[in-house]
């Protein structure tokens, strides 16, 4: 589809963000999931490291193959 908007979720950032304990995680790409209509997402495997609080998201059910 061509220029569609998508909801979608962020997997990994550039950005650094700062945990409770004075470090930080930053990855060296972004990255998002595409996500459906129902929030299950569009691919199948997510490659790459993912955080552990991503995890821990009540709406992502869905996701505990992927992740």
């Amino acid at each position: 589809m061509r220029k569609s908007k998508r909801k979608a979720i962020v997997i990994r950032t550039v950005k650094p963000f700062f945990l409770s304990d004075s470090s930080y995680i930053r990855y060296s790409y972004n990255a998002v999931v595409i996500l459906k209509k129902r929030l299950t997402p569009e691919g199948k495997e997510v490659f790459g490291p993912i955080s552990r609080n991503l995890k821990i998201k009540k709406f992502l059910p869905s996701f505990s193959g992927l992740i």
